[in-house]
């Protein structure tokens, strides 16, 4: 059975081969990938279509796969691959991504799994992420911008609503995503399927309270608003009220160095926060880090007193999983698909994504109250050791693809 995965990134060890930066998101394909090996009857091929100057398709083998970039100025190097490259099982990583428009005509969506990830067109809904709840006060070009950003993403989600709606499979994470169907009328076949994370937060030392640094917050990213850079600002100035040398830590984009047009102009998200920061004066206790691999990401995390994910919405944030795979004290906004990861109170503490006054307190009682931290850090590792499990995962992609080769081709043996 010959499976294609078609993802938006190349991903750690493998851009080098094409002479590209390599990503250090989309733990879950290394998972995916991973999980696979174990099959005989499943030949992986992967592949990353980029828009470019010039029609080439470039391929490498990597570590017994052959890899793909495909790079198009227009749609005849897209036909012209799928024509010569026939797979039994294309599995689309994310309908949301600015390529799929470029794609969608060449996808034999009759032989498509469709993977969830984010969905742009619901994420719209929740771009501006109630920056007005507390900061009504805000240049109109600012407001603008972000209408401007917000109509981008609901142009791509008008790409994905149609692949939804022709896909034959789609197989997601949670509640969320399923009931996103349910919106749009899907008639395929849905499979649910948890997600598997990078082997370093499985094979990384645990959390533990001796070895944290007190007072210490971690946040994988705030680039753009969905991601509430302006919440956190909120929780970092209460908290700062009680805790002078509390530290928040954020990786990812660094807002404080973007170089933009709109932030030279001072209308971006990014000069926004940073207006934010000065105002709250809490310049030495929210600070951006940059872009970490996944060794780092769990060094500072197992360090870390707390883990704090605000976001307006999520499916099933990766980030949030890696920090209660190693036992981190998480506080999270209770939004999208995060109650599928959280299923006690006793795993992650979650509050509505409006009230950073109940994220500030709940972070104060892990500072706090060690048996506080200790027992959700338990509890968070009992959760994600299940929820996570490589094997089981891996058993169930394999189910999946086997059922559809089987519904699309019959009863013949892979």
């Amino acid at each position: 059975m010959k499976v294609l995965l078609i993802c938006s990134i190349l991903g750690e060890g493998t851009g080098s081969y094409f002479h590209r930066q390599e990503s250090n998101l989309g733990g879950w394909i290394s998972g995916i990938i991973n999980g696979m090996k174990n099959y005989s009857d499943v030949e992986l091929s992967y592949a990353v279509f980029e828009p470019g100057k010039g029609n080439e398709i470039e391929n490498h083998p990597i570590n017994n796969m052959e890899y793909y970039l495909i790079t198009y100025k227009d749609q005849v190097v897209i036909k012209e691959f799928f024509a010569e490259h026939v797979f039994d099982i294309v599995h689309l990583f994310g309908a949301e991504h600015d390529y799929i428009k470029a794609i969608a005509p060449y996808l034999p969506m009759e032989r498509t799994l469709v993977y969830i990830q984010g969905l742009a067109s619901e994420y719209a809904w929740h771009f501006d992420a109630n920056i007005d709840q507390y900061h009504q006060k805000q240049n109109p070009l600012f407001k603008e911008y972000l209408r401007m950003n917000e109509n981008i993403l609901r142009r791509k989600g008008s790409t994905e609503l149609e692949v939804f709606r022709e896909a034959r499979f789609v197989t997601g994470r949670t509640d969320w995503d399923e009931a996103f169907l349910y919106k749009i009328h899907y008639k395929g076949k849905y499979y649910h399927l948890d997600e598997t994370l990078r082997d370093i937060f499985y094979t990384s030392p645990k959390w533990n309270y001796e070895s944290m640094r007190p007072h210490t917050i971690f946040v994988s990213q705030t680039n753009y608003p969905i991601k509430a850079a302006h919440m956190i600002a909120e929780i970092v100035k209460i908290l700062k009220g009680y805790y002078p040398d509390v530290r928040c830590s954020i990786a990812g984009l660094d807002l404080m160095t973007s170089q933009s047009a709109a932030t030279k102009l001072g209308v971006s998200y990014a000069s926004y926060i940073r207006k934010l920061i000065k105002e709250y004066g809490i310049e030495d206790n929210m600070k951006y880090i940059g872009k970490k691999s996944g060794e780092e990401l769990a060094e500072i995390l197992r360090t870390s007193n707390a883990f704090l994910l605000a976001s307006s919405i999520e499916n099933s944030p990766n980030s949030l999983q890696e920090a209660m795979m190693l036992g981190v004290p998480s506080v999270t906004s209770y939004v999208g698909g995060v109650g599928n990861i959280v299923t006690s109170q006793d795993q992650a503490v979650v509050y509505p994504f409006t009230d950073p006054m109940q994220a500030a307190f709940q972070i104060g009682r892990i500072f706090n109250e060690r048996a506080f931290a200790e027992k959700l850090s338990v509890n968070a590792i009992k959760r994600m050791e299940y929820l996570a499990d490589q094997k089981r995962n891996a058993e169930t992609l394999h189910e999946i693809y086997l059922d559809m080769y089987k519904e699309i081709n019959g009863d013949h043996k892979v």
